[in-house]
């Protein structure tokens, strides 16, 4: 399935997408990326220049791809083989396969592949409401790919505190804790590092000039635009089927949230609200790629329901 889906993929990237994407990777180990945001994204770019010793750029980047994709198909068969069965497991590599290849982008960055693995074993940790530990302890890699690891802390806390008990009686306890408080140091060497990375290391954007516009938080703002997008615009572009799987999850996450399913863990839809709105405030939802994160969340709902409709009867 691994080197099926690379293929399938290869063949849906031109040979202009495939240099734009190598430009992209080369930008970041030269300090000359994009945008300023992307800076700090170093483990993959610089894993694919080390393989570009030995090869061309393209094969290089595709090797990591592949790599990449193989390790997360991998992780997902263990993980689902163990919560749900073989056959389970088999049936959710299938249906993330379709779903990577629909959303698919003009561009699909490095750091865009380990996120798949990484975010599977948030995916992962929040359902079983267990192994919080495992995210501090992948939490410096994470950081070493790309920002997105600063939600590995939230993820930990909402785990660690017990989030699905959480009452008015309680809550005040949970935030003054323990957890709370290596969840904030988390953060705040998280949000340190990033700012590092990017101010010494980054050298000027590729388009020119030093990005001085983004120079606080490092990236665009795209919140107008995309509700815009989201709510009016997609329903008339071949961007409704993105929209569809969305709204029906945000539908969903909501009445999890407040207990009326009780299929998924509400820590989890509580943390498919945070990635969504951090798609729609600092992605551009557009850009299907960003939604690579959340397809962990969805393949567990999905899987869930059947064994649970169909399996155990």
């Amino acid at each position: 399935m691994t080197f099926a889906t690379v293929n399938i993929i290869h063949d849906m990237h031109t040979d202009e997408n495939w240099d734009e994407i190598i430009a992209l990777s080369q930008g970041v180990v030269t300090g000359y990326p994009h945008w300023r945001a992307f800076q700090n994204r170093l483990l993959m770019p610089v894993m694919i220049s080390l393989v570009e010793s030995f090869s061309n750029p393209k094969t290089a980047l595709l090797f990591i791809y592949c790599i990449g994709i193989f390790i997360h198909n991998a992780l997902l068969v263990a993980i689902f083989s163990k919560l749900f069965g073989r056959f389970c497991s088999i049936l959710a590599v299938l249906l993330w396969c379709f779903g990577f290849i629909l959303y698919q982008d003009f561009w699909l960055a490095p750091w865009d592949i380990f996120d798949l693995s990484l975010f599977l074993i948030v995916w992962f940790v929040l359902y079983t409401s267990s192994n919080a530990n495992l995210l501090i302890i992948i939490f410096p890699l994470a950081l070493l790919n790309r920002e997105s690891a600063l939600f590995l802390p939230i993820a930990y806390w909402l785990v660690q505190t017990n989030f699905d008990l959480i009452n008015t009686n309680t809550i005040w306890s949970k935030l003054w804790s323990r957890t709370t408080l290596i969840t904030s140091t988390l953060l705040f060497v998280g949000m340190f590092w990033t700012k590092l990375i990017r101010d010494y290391i980054f050298l000027g954007s590729s388009f020119g000039g030093l990005d001085l516009e983004n120079s606080l938080i490092g990236n665009h703002i795209w919140f107008s635009e995309n509700m815009l997008n989201m709510l009016f615009q997609n329903w008339i572009s071949n961007m409704l089927p993105i929209n569809l799987i969305t709204v029906f999850y945000l539908i969903f996450v909501i009445k999890n949230i407040w207990g009326l399913h009780t299929l998924m863990p509400r820590t989890a839809s509580v943390f498919w609200i945070f990635l969504l709105l951090n798609i729609l405030v600092f992605g551009y939802f557009n850009e299907t790629r960003m939604h690579f994160i959340l397809l962990g969340f969805y393949l567990f709902h999905i899987i869930s329901y059947i064994q649970n409709s169909y399996l155990q009867k």
